[in-house]
């Protein structure tokens, strides 16, 4: 019998249960930074049940998005290019719920400096849980500034040739060829540096040519001048240089000319102080890489008076941090994407 009034009334109370199939996922409304805090608001298309709750969730770069060479090679004037990117997983650590609660809104205090994902579902009574939403990309902004120094010297000039980073001398002495410094983009942590003597050593050049092309656009090359560098400079160093964004030494790969009876070898062809900061892959980027060469020799009358007054290679950037993708870039007058949301 009770099988039978079951039976019976099942199908109409079943006309009153509110239908449980979440066709859309909550739509975001809003995203708003204050500084660090975070204002978030999204709407739930119109669902015939109960809402109980709402659950919000980030996620934030992982330890590989420093390592990533796709990241680096970002186009930063094109950042619709950069979304394709930031959909890969493994770049992201696992989400974590911020926020669950009734209502559809929620502020959020968050780090300054950092990228962030976010997404939100909604959970009703006798439904369960709607989909995820779209993801939205938020970074919060930080001053972070920095600058490279580095200066390049010759024979005839007695400066020691350095390399500074934020006033902290990295090298500072005198030598013969080029000293190659190399920087991690993301921590602003020295990782290599090295002299190699493309003066009176045959193999230097390429040596220092393999070592630079070793390196990706995680990370920013500095190479300076000291003494002289020319007489086994080659043209796979001088292409390695071409490839980073430095031309100016393509001369040099030229056979040495004849010398002027009135002139010795180091008034001509050595001893031009050089300087290079630059980053690998990014070439074709405005404001990506500097260099300077200078003349061998002064264009004053030379005399002991006046030895401060010879030619150096200087270059002074400024770095700035792109809080979008974590990394410091060579500043320009380029946008930086100090505060973004997508």
């Amino acid at each position: 019998m009770i099988f039978l009034l079951l039976s019976l009334f099942l199908p109409i109370l079943a006309r009153f249960q509110p239908t449980c199939s979440f066709i859309e996922v909550p739509i975001w409304v809003s995203l708003r930074l204050n500084s660090t805090i975070g204002r978030f608001e999204w709407e739930l298309p119109y669902l015939e049940d109960t809402i109980i709750l709402h659950e919000l969730q980030y996620a934030t770069p992982s330890s590989q998005w420093c390592n990533s060479l796709s990241i680096g090679m970002i186009n930063w004037n094109n950042p619709t290019a950069i979304i394709s990117d930031f959909l890969i997983d493994s770049y992201w650590t696992s989400y974590t719920t911020i926020y669950t609660g009734v209502f559809r809104s929620a502020w959020i205090q968050l780090l300054e400096g950092m990228i962030y994902k976010f997404r939100v579902r909604s959970q009703s009574l006798h439904c369960g849980y709607s989909g995820w939403s779209e993801i939205k990309y938020l970074s919060t902004p930080k001053n972070l500034t920095a600058y490279i120094e580095v200066q390049g010297t010759s024979y005839y000039n007695p400066l020691d040739t350095y390399i500074k980073l934020n006033g902290t001398i990295l090298y500072k002495g005198s030598f013969t060829g080029f000293i190659l410094s190399v920087i991690n983009r993301c921590s602003l942590q020295q990782v290599f540096q090295e002299i190699y003597d493309t003066y009176s050593n045959n193999t230097q050049a390429d040596m220092l040519a393999e070592k630079i092309r070793s390196y990706d656009s995680n990370h920013i090359i500095i190479i300076a001048s000291s003494y002289a560098w020319e007489p086994y400079f080659n043209k796979n160093l001088a292409h390695a240089l071409t490839e980073l964004g430095g031309y100016l030494t393509l001369p040099f790969t030229k056979p040495i000319p004849i010398i002027p009876i009135y002139k010795t070898e180091e008034e001509t062809v050595i001893g031009h102080p050089y300087a290079f900061i630059g980053i690998p892959g990014q070439r074709y980027i405005t404001g990506q890489n500097f260099e300077v060469l200078r003349n061998s020799t002064n264009y004053f009358n030379y005399d002991d008076t006046i030895h401060n007054a010879i030619p150096t290679a200087r270059i002074r950037v400024n770095l700035v941090f792109d809080t979008y993708r974590q990394f410091y870039m060579l500043e320009n007058n380029h946008r930086i994407f100090r505060m973004n949301k997508v």
